[in-house]
């Protein structure tokens, strides 16, 4: 029987991976705490404050009957995907970076989420002109679960996640005029996270298979919101820089 060590009675499972002897559980945790704000007036003004973290948990399976717990390792945010690619796993969580500082406690820099128990590193940061959320990216090794290989977090308004197995394509449409699809990709070498390029394109996807990587060319699909402009098919290559179309 496995019992996992929740704290709280609203925290989940949300993913399972089983690899060899070795079984992956990640989970939603929630911890929600009593804030106090004490007044000029001397009196103090108490609201709740929820502390969102999702953790992974690798146990061996050895011995079936009596699994043995080899390590934990999480991040702020609520679980949003995950992808195990060979012996990595890579955790997407996200975060709305007000509420991590309206309940926060740890000083100048409670507006930065937590990832393997530290704070993201400044240049592991991506932030457009806009946005109050985040989502975090990490990986693990299943052979280390005790720590994170790499983090990045990118600062957006929301954007979707595709991921094949050489990289992260984020993309999200942007109607500040005729609608377009912003997408920014990130390859996932070794467990390393890096920044490869950005791209846009006309109309915007409809759902996740619309988009598609194959021989490492994009290929998306998108949508134009005048119905009499029909669809379009882009082909981007691996610096997302476009190869081919057929537009209408």
């Amino acid at each position: 029987l496995l019992k996992l060590p929740f704290e709280s009675a609203s925290s989940s499972i949300r993913e399972i991976y089983v690899d060899g002897a070795k079984l992956l559980v990640i989970t939603d945790e929630k911890n929600t705490q009593l804030k106090e704000v004490k007044k000029e007036s001397k009196v103090s003004e108490y609201y709740t404050a929820t502390h969102n973290q999702t953790i992974l948990y690798t146990y061996s399976l050895e011995t079936p009957s009596n699994p043995r717990l080899l390590g934990q390792v999480g991040q702020d945010g609520i679980y949003h995907t995950s992808r195990k690619i060979g012996d990595k796993v890579y955790l997407f969580t996200k975060e709305s970076l007000a509420e991590i500082s309206y309940g926060s406690d740890r000083g100048s820099y409670d507006w930065v989420p937590l990832a393997g128990g530290e704070t993201i590193a400044s240049d592991c940061i991506y932030i457009p002109e806009k946005g109050g959320n985040s989502l975090i990216i990490s990986s693990i090794d299943i052979d280390q679960p005790k720590e994170l290989l790499d983090n990045v977090m990118i600062v957006n308004n929301n954007v979707e996640v595709y991921v094949s197995t050489q990289a992260v394509y984020l993309y999200h449409a942007d109607w500040s005029r005729e609608v377009t699809t912003e997408i920014a990709k990130f390859s996932l070498k070794d467990g390393q996270i890096n920044a490869v390029g950005a791209s846009s394109v006309k109309g915007r996807v409809l759902d996740t298979f619309a988009i598609n990587e194959y021989q490492k060319n994009l290929r998306i699909l998108t949508t134009c919101d005048n119905a009499n402009d029909g669809s379009n098919l882009y082909i981007l290559d691996e610096q997302l820089k476009l190869t081919g179309k057929l537009e209408g």
